[in-house]
């Protein structure tokens, strides 16, 4: 599938696929809907979600309908765009629901989805979905216990090994990301010395999951778990699938230094080197770009996982190194959004070890040091050397932070690191252009530009935060970098995250506190969240005005953020969940009264940023989106439809209005200074609706619609397991939905 028509909904009747997603099975250990009301309500079969989930149409091999060529003219061109008011609301999405109705009657079990007619080297490509409640974030489903969740790994080495043996595997290069991601393709040699090397590996993982024992080793019934690497051009494009996707969102990767032949020279550490190489074709296999060698990802993942582990049990001394603390980081990258409950376990435990590992090194807290340039040839070789050095450990630290935001942000904990004491004395990443030189000479010239003559490295995280505060307007500072930018949004979560841990706090003792201490306390932490507001609108001044390239896909993760973290200060999306679970048994009719109890009332600016995640997705490719997108949408699904139910008397209001002409307000297309989006926020004027692919609008009104639509942006087929696992949580929740409320969904 072209991953630029992902999101393209065809107008094509889609009365089969609801059927046969909510009609084939049940997924393993969980319940099924009849079991699990949405609230204490008896269930109408009539009601208005029979007419929202008409979304997915036809049926895919994945039970997920086959995506329509998209009109590329309906697409925003580049991240730019996302700071453009001159964006019309006339303009066409990029995703939709269709305007055909689907009648779901009658009790619905979820699927587990397989592949019907896989290859006997193929095997499920989501095989691990018996335990997809009982991930450790995205909860919006009633929880499973982890002690009844079945184990994963060994179906997945089952299913690498039997790939491996087949050789019956090739992954296609994405053009868009070959140009971004070049890189010394592979010699046979190579890839001969890294089998030999991983083999070692493999077979501890085969142990261990008891597909092994030291009886079998030398039996030849073992020979199909006999570890080969596919062919080299497969390599390749896995390793560039790799850069291409992950190097535009952690800057510690670089395709430039990607000197493949001689990563396993006998001067290296060829264990951790061939480590790094399996973990980055692990990475690859997960991308879209590599949709055929998905099968591979989960297996590859496992064996790292028992390699990396080997590694540090064996030898302490090595959690520190740099370049096993590359390989850990990118583990934990890979693992915490892979779909699979188990590896985003150890993804959440392995994080916060190493984060401590990191705190105790104090790398941190080391100023980056300067040093003259010199004309030198030899000399000047040997500084370049010493720059990389330093900028890698500095951009390898401050990756960790970016990942401990992202995985916090999804979880709703504050930030490990902020939250340790950790002074962020190192300085931040240099300009991408001076790390991404090629040459000694090309470096030196980039450096004199920049710095006059003398290496000096960036201001540190501590000193940017320092300026930032003091800062009155954008025109008072110099350009920044997206990384900075995205660092300082780190800063700023942890300041939201906090005010946020402290109105829970306030919340739970109400009951035992002083009305009038009670509202001293609410009052002030009210002044608190609004100074963060104040913060973020400055660093969104700075974003819009001061940032060296608008166009990038880190740009755009990092506005994605920007609106997530914005969201966090209007409301408490632990309890948006909880809400939805019902783990406090709410009755429908009490449903929009406790949400409102809840829920911040600013209900205008909560569709307005749900709707700037949307568009700023929808602005990038797939294979440039962030590994995590689909939470993001998730987050918005669910807010979106909290927010909807909590609307006062929203059905009065159609009622009084429904003959009169509206002004929507397509909150999905819209740049956030166009008049129409000013006029909503400020004066409250028009309707807030997400766009349809076939040019028609989605109202806000209708909760369950919203979860099916927004279910329907994760794409009508998609092959990663974790935006497949997304999307089946929300259209779970919808059924539920669905089940349970009588007349408005």
């Amino acid at each position: 599938m072209d991953s630029q028509n992902d999101l393209a909904i065809p107008a094509q009747d889609n009365s089969d696929f609801i059927n046969n997603l909510l009609h084939d099975h049940n997924l393993q250990g969980l319940p099924s809907v009849e079991e699990i009301s949405f609230f204490d309500t008896d269930a109408t079969k009539n009601n208005q979600l029979n007419l929202c989930l008409e979304s997915l149409l036809d049926n895919s091999p994945f039970g997920l309908p086959i995506s329509q060529e998209a009109d590329p003219s309906t697409n925003l061109q580049n991240i730019n765009d996302l700071f453009n008011p001159s964006i019309s609301s006339g303009s066409r999405s990029s995703y939709s629901l269709t305007n055909e109705p689907f009648r779901l009657d009658g009790n619905v079990d979820l699927p587990m989805l397989t592949e019907p007619e896989a290859s006997p080297g193929q095997g499920s490509v989501i095989d691990m979905f018996p335990a997809l409640e009982a991930w450790p974030i995205f909860e919006c489903d009633p929880i499973m216990q982890t002690n009844h969740c079945p184990t994963t790994a060994t179906d997945h080495l089952r299913t690498l090994y039997r790939a491996l043996s087949d050789q019956d595997i090739c992954c296609k290069s994405n053009a868009q990301t070959s140009h971004a991601a070049s890189i010394e393709p592979f010699v046979s040699g190579t890839r001969d010395k890294l089998i030999a090397i991983v083999q070692r590996f493999s077979d501890k993982a085969q142990r261990v999951h008891g597909l092994l024992s030291s009886e079998q080793e030398t039996n030849e019934v073992t020979a199909p778990f006999f570890f080969i690497l596919p062919a080299p051009s497969v390599l390749d494009s896995l390793l560039s699938a790799c850069l291409g996707s992950y190097e535009l969102h952690y800057p510690f990767l670089s395709a430039v230094s990607m000197k493949t032949n001689q990563l396993l020279d006998k001067g290296s550490d060829q264990v951790i080197t061939s480590l790094k190489l399996l973990l980055m074709m692990a990475a690859g296999a997960m991308t879209p770009a590599a949709s055929h060698t998905h099968r591979l990802a989960h297996g590859l993942l496992e064996i790292c996982r028992v390699f990396l582990s080997h590694l540090v049990e064996e030898d302490m001394r090595l959690a520190s190194n740099s370049d096993l603390l590359q390989c850990a980081l990118g583990f934990n990258i890979i693992a915490a959004w892979s779909g699979d409950k188990w590896q985003m376990d150890v993804a959440i435990y392995q994080k916060a070890m190493y984060i401590e590992i990191l705190r105790r090194s104090r790398l941190f807290e080391q100023p980056s040091p300067s040093v003259p340039l010199s004309d030198s040839a030899a000399e000047l070789m040997r500084v370049w050397r010493d720059w990389q050095e330093q900028e890698s450990k500095n951009r390898t630290a401050y990756t960790w932070l970016i990942l401990d935001q992202e995985m916090c942000l999804f979880q709703d904990f504050t930030s490990t690191l902020f939250t340790s004491g950790t002074d962020f004395n190192i300085s931040v990443p240099s300009s991408d252009r001076v790390w991404r030189a090629t040459s000694a000479e090309q470096w030196a010239r980039e450096m004199r530009h920049l710095d006059g003559g003398t290496i000096t490295f960036p201001p540190s995280l501590n000193e940017h935060v320092k300026r930032f505060r003091a800062l009155d307007t954008a025109k008072d500072v110099d350009t920044f970098v997206p990384t900075t930018l995205r660092l300082l949004l780190c800063h700023l979560q942890k300041i939201v995250s906090q005010v946020r841990a402290m109105i829970v706090d306030i919340g739970a003792s109400g009951a035992t506190s002083k009305a009038t201490r009670h509202h001293t306390s609410m009052v002030l932490v009210s002044v608190y969240m609004d100074e963060a507001r104040d913060m973020l609108q400055k660093w969104y001044s700075l974003a819009s005005h001061r940032c060296t390239d608008h166009e990038s896909p880190a740009m755009g993760a990092t506005l994605v953020l920007y609106h997530l973290v914005s969201l966090n200060t209007l409301t408490n999306f632990p309890d948006v969940e909880r809400f939805a679970r019902n783990d406090d048994n709410v009755q429908f009719h009490e449903s929009s009264r406790w949400l409102r109890s809840h829920h911040f009332e600013d209900h205008h600016r909560i569709f307005f940023h749900c709707g700037q995640v949307l568009r700023t997705i929808r602005s990038m490719p797939e294979h440039t989106r962030p590994a995590w997108w689909a939470g993001a949408v998730y987050r918005v699904a669910l807010i979106a439809w909290a927010n909807s139910i909590s609307l006062p008397d929203a059905s009065m209001e159609v009622g009084e209005h429904e003959h009169k002409e509206f002004t929507h307000v397509v909150l999905d297309e819209l740049a956030p200074d166009h008049s129409l989006i000013e006029a909503y926020l400020d004066r409250h004027e028009g309707i807030p609706v997400f766009s349809r692919l076939q040019g028609g609008h989605l109202s806000l009104d209708v909760p369950g619609e919203i979860l099916v639509h927004l279910a329907s942006v994760l794409g009508t087929d998609p092959q990663l397991t974790f935006v497949k696992g997304v999307q089946l949580k929300l259209l779970k929740l919808a059924a539920r939905w669905q089940q349970s409320t009588p007349t408005r969904t």
